[in-house]
């Protein structure tokens, strides 16, 4: 007996040394982890990237500290120069506004950056926009602001020649106006270029990104900010044709955008970018305290890319020409490797099926319910699980009773065709509500008719009275209801005749018996 119980033990012991081992080797399958690309170390001061899809910030450094805007100042110029142009349709400005230049182009103190543009030039409208994007032109950029803000006032002051202190100021009155339209309050403009004088421009990333989003808005101000390289033919002033045009070339500094460039990024679509050495008094934005000059390498970027439909905003101030441009790729590099486009329901994708309880053909009865279209959200890819919906059926198809709350009943019409408009379905993102979509049938059920319950009813009406024998029946029972009646009358009477000849002979009897004695 114990060498039994020996040997099971045994026995048992090898068994769980087999299934431990087998386990360890094969081990069970699990669900794969969505693996993330690592977060960018920034070496800017102040960094974003911001998704122009949501209006979120995805990564934030910094970005609600103040900073001088520089070369990102530009691009509120030319949103107001291109809503104040001449425009044809979808905001373009028309190459018929043209531009004479004054003095203002040369009204700089210290460095600034020149598209090439000389005193009493004639200049279109949308040129001197796309100079000014392009290469980051300060000289354009105060010829911008001089003619629109002359134009807002309502004319010119004096001649085109002479300096415009008030078109300027006023045009600076625009960009912060502006600016409290948008909802931007970190945000301060002293002139039209961004750069540093004694009063001083600022701004955030965050507030930068929101401009830029802004500026994308209009097509013409997309497609030059996507020029890397543009020949600009100055016109001829020589009648005879005998003298070359000379040729402006103008070079952007957004070096994601050149070719040959050590920091070409392809999935960058435009925007701007300055930098260099600037010479300036650097100045604390909270007390206002001004500190020592110094010089220092600049860079001031805001970049647009796109790809697979993630539209993203990276903005970097406060930095040199190498780390601006680093950490923008990597801004870059990490929304497009954690980041999707999620449609979370396609047109015509088939979100849930009902059972149809009256459908006529037994091998076609249950209803697909299919969405109208749906919308998309940028989400990151290990999120993608916390979309979700709900799903509310029409009433006139979806009748839901205490023994069976899933299925469906058909219309009153006893047929659902297909693409009928059958219900809708609230999206929501992680318990936020999204959009509301269509939802249709996606096949056609043919039903019948239930049948209604009868309703009760006075006897009379109940009786098919077409059936003579139904007449002969209540014909008959009035009868003898009626010479039952009559038989109960006769009855009365004679009973009635009965007792007053009975009465009438006891009163005979009595008065012959008292007269005899009264004459005894």
């Amino acid at each position: 007996m114990k060498k039994t119980n020996k040997i099971k033990n045994t026995i048992l012991y090898l068994t769980a040394t087999i299934v431990l081992l087998v386990s360890v080797i094969i081990p069970m399958p699990t669900e794969a982890k969505v693996q993330l690309a690592p977060m960018p170390e920034l070496l800017s001061e102040s960094a974003i990237l911001y998704s122009v899809n949501t209006g979120e910030e995805i990564i934030s450094h910094n970005s609600a500290e103040k900073k001088y805007p520089v070369t990102v100042a530009k691009l509120m110029t030319a949103i107001l120069a291109v809503e104040n142009a001449d425009n044809a349709a979808d905001f373009i400005p028309l190459r018929t506004e043209m531009v004479e230049l004054g003095s203002e182009i040369s009204a700089f103190e210290g460095e600034y950056n020149s598209a090439g543009l000389t005193y009493g030039q004639i200049i279109s409208l949308p040129d001197l926009i796309t100079a000014m994007i392009v290469c980051d032109a300060d000289d354009a950029a105060m010829a911008i602001a001089v003619y629109i803000g002359r134009k807002d006032l309502g004319g010119v002051k004096d001649s085109y020649q002479k300096y415009d202190k008030d078109a300027i100021d006023h045009f600076v009155d625009m960009m912060n106006h502006k600016l409290s339209l948008i909802g931007l309050k970190n945000t301060h403009f002293v002139n039209p270029t961004g750069v540093k004088c004694d009063n001083v421009s600022f701004s955030t990333t965050y507030d930068v990104a929101r401009i830029s989003k802004e500026y994308l808005k209009y097509e013409f101000l997309r497609e030059i900010s996507r020029i890397s390289t543009k020949k600009y033919w100055k016109p001829s002033t020589d009648t005879t044709g005998s003298v070359t045009t000379p040729a402006d070339v103008w070079t952007s500094q957004n070096e994601l955008i050149d070719t040959n460039s050590q920091y070409f990024y392809p999935n960058c679509k435009g925007l701007i970018a300055g930098h260099g050495t600037r010479t300036f008094h650097e100045e604390d934005f909270n007390d206002g305290v001004p500190n020592p000059v110094v010089t220092q390498d600049y860079a001031a970027i805001s970049a647009y890319g796109e790809y697979n439909g993630i539209q993203v905003v990276a903005v970097v101030l406060g930095t040199n020409k190498h780390n601006a441009f680093t950490d923008i790729i990597n801004l870059l590099d990490y929304a497009f490797k954690n980041y999707v486009v999620h449609t979370y329901v396609q047109s015509g994708q088939k979100v849930a099926e009902y059972k149809v309880k009256n459908a006529m053909d037994d091998c076609n009865t249950y209803l697909n319910v299919v969405a109208d279209s749906g919308g998309t959200r940028v989400s990151r890819i290990d999120e993608l699980d916390l979309f979700n919906h709900v799903i509310k059926m029409n009433s006139s198809f979806y009748v839901p009773t205490e023994d069976d709350l899933f299925h469906t009943y058909l219309s009153p019409k006893a047929t659902i065709l297909k693409g009928d408009v059958v219900g809708t379905m609230d999206i929501y993102y992680n318990s936020v509500y999204l959009d509301t979509v269509t939802l249709y049938a996606g096949n056609t059920i043919e039903g019948y008719d239930p049948i209604p319950p009868k309703k009760q009813s006075a006897w009379y009406i109940a009786i098919d009275w077409s059936s003579g024998i139904y007449t002969a029946l209540i014909i008959g029972l009035i009868i003898a209801a009626f010479v039952f009646i009559i038989s109960i009358f006769n009855t009365i009477n004679k009973q009635r005749l009965a007792r007053k000849r009975y009465l009438g002979t006891k009163r005979k009897s009595a008065s012959r018996f008292y007269g005899k004695k009264k004459y005894k």
